[in-house]
């Protein structure tokens, strides 16, 4: 006769039947977070392909502003050398001549300077504001020298330089340049520079712009002028000094 099962197994059993039979499998929870997962990753990828893109648009801007800077630079560059060479062909250009008026004469030791400075437009559009400076040089004389003496005058010049006169092109204007010079202790023979500086403005710009010439004043015969003689303008011969070029800007 089989014995009869212990009370307390065949709670045991029971109760775990019971649970297997009220329990579903764990399924229901594990699927909905492999979906979540898969989800995830798949939002994770897409993220990234995102990324990527807003990347290379970022790099693609910056070489594209890069390209669009220098565009502008050479656009300005450009534009500012054709609005040089449209000055540059336009704009005025002072010339200078020097001739003598009464010519030189000595009084003792005293030297006398009469000569007709002559300001010419070669440019095609007028020059405003021009002013001219003259000084004489002894070729004897200490003190500046002729580029520094030419330099002074120019700044004196540019600094003058009034807004009432304008030189049309093709329309000199004449004046005069007198001065005495005192020359005791001089030699016999003496040579003489003559500085003129025209400091003007431009109509396409307000900067001052200067020309200036160093002239070479002798007399004809033996190239300078005997002390106590005087020298009639015809016999006054008046020259660019080949050492000092005109100077234009």
């Amino acid at each position: 006769m089989p014995s009869a099962p212990a009370v307390g197994q065949n709670q045991t059993g029971n109760k775990a039947r019971d649970e297997s039979k009220d329990s579903p499998s764990n399924w229901w929870l594990i699927i909905p977070t492999i979906v979540i997962a898969v989800a995830t990753g798949i939002q994770v990828w897409i993220y990234c392909q995102q990324a990527t893109y807003m990347w290379r648009g970022l790099h693609i801007s910056i070489r594209q502003n890069r390209i669009a800077n220098k565009t502008a630079i050479a656009a300005k560059k450009s534009t500012e050398a054709a609005i040089t060479q449209f000055e540059v062909t336009q704009r005025p250009w002072c010339k200078i001549g020097l001739s003598a008026c009464q010519g030189i004469t000595f009084r003792d030791d005293t030297m006398f300077f009469d000569f007709v400075v002559e300001i010419e437009n070669v440019g095609l559009s007028p020059a405003t504001s021009y002013h001219y400076e003259c000084a004489i040089k002894l070729q004897h004389e200490g003190g500046p020298t002729l580029t520094e003496l030419r330099k002074g005058l120019t700044e004196t010049a540019i600094k003058r330089a009034g807004h009432e006169f304008v030189l049309f092109p093709k329309d000199p204007r004449r004046g005069g340049f007198t001065e005495t010079r005192n020359i005791t202790g001089a030699p016999d023979l003496i040579a003489v520079n003559v500085v003129v500086v025209v400091a003007y403005r431009s109509t396409f710009s307000n900067s001052p712009k200067a020309t200036s010439t160093i002239f070479y004043v002798h007399h004809r015969v033996n190239g300078t002028f005997k002390k106590g003689q005087d020298v009639a303008w015809a016999d006054i011969r008046i020259d660019a000094d080949p050492m000092y070029a005109t100077v234009a800007n």
